[in-house]
């Protein structure tokens, strides 16, 4: 069984793989910026805890190499979880992510280079998250214990997630058969073990036990990344105070859009910022609850 937020996640997975599918079907794209803008009003519509997601102005990606921040939070908002995440899509040919070690403009500096370099200085983790459809399902690297029985097994690696260091030791290697070894599908960031509970931390305690495999590549950093953080980032009292104010308010018009030209002045070079608060317990045992009908129901 799932915890909420990992049902979500999975969903969200889902989608992505089978309109990845449909788009190449039918010849159209579905690219990068249209799977980010889909999946984001999706999760702002059906996450089961607090969700908050602020857009900044279109930006020069070169500047710091990544799409967007995401905040990871606990229930009481004790633990945080901060990462830099950017987004590749699987090529239609389902080989490859074209374009991870590309340079920016004529700098020479690659792109991933210049995303570890910005992670390294705000002192979060860097991500990839991969946009993902495969006709051979048979390339894919593991299965979910987690899932119930006769849940497809595939449509999780819709989006899967690797730390931006493990990407980087693999280049020039871009290919989906390895890559994939590194990698995990999304809902898999919350893992834990099919208990559908999640532990004291949190949904960043959760990320710092799947992903610290991947600290053994950072020893030269006086902290971990992925360990959780007590105080929250900067910038996480100010999206409070904006998703507070009545979004209706014209006399409030004003107030909104001086909150967020200072939040995209002190975060250059992202498109924005999604935070995520853990399910109330209550939510949570609504789930367990209506997981277990569910169950019973189909005996």
């Amino acid at each position: 069984m799932l915890t909420t937020e990992q049902q979500c996640l999975l969903d969200r997975a889902s989608y992505t793989w089978n309109r990845r599918r449909e788009a190449k079907l039918a010849g159209m794209p579905f690219g990068e910026e249209s799977v980010t803008e889909t999946v984001l009003l999706d999760l702002k519509l059906t996450y089961p805890g607090k969700i908050w997601i602020v857009p900044f102005n279109k930006r020069d990606e070169g500047k710091n190499g990544a799409d967007w921040e995401w905040c990871f939070a606990n229930e009481d908002e004790t633990r945080f979880l901060p990462m830099l995440v950017q987004a590749k899509v699987l090529d239609d040919n389902e080989d490859a992510y074209n374009h991870i070690g590309r340079t920016i403009g004529n700098t020479g500096v690659r792109q991933i280079d210049r995303l570890l370099e910005s992670a390294r200085n705000r002192k979060v983790p860097a991500t990839y998250a991969f946009y993902n459809h495969l006709s051979d399902e048979s390339r894919l690297p593991m299965s979910c214990g987690s899932l119930i029985q006769g849940s497809s097994q595939s449509e999780p690696w819709g989006i899967s997630i690797a730390a931006a260091e493990g990407v980087a030791a693999i280049l020039p290697d871009q290919s989906f058969d390895q890559i994939s070894g590194i990698s995990k599908p999304l809902h898999c960031l919350f893992c834990t073990g099919g208990s559908n509970r999640l532990p004291d931390g949190g949904s960043p305690e959760a990320i710092y036990r799947n992903m610290d495999r991947f600290s053994k590549s950072m020893e030269d950093r006086e902290e971990n990344p992925w360990r959780p953080r007590q105080s929250p980032p900067d910038y996480y009292g100010i999206i409070k105070e904006l998703m507070s104010l009545d979004r209706i308010s014209e006399s409030k018009f004003d107030h909104r859009r001086e909150i967020r030209e200072k939040l995209a002045a002190s975060n250059p070079g992202i498109d924005g910022i999604v935070v995520l608060r853990d399910a109330t317990r209550s939510v949570r045992s609504h789930q367990r609850g209506r997981a277990l009908l569910d169950e019973g129901q189909g005996l």
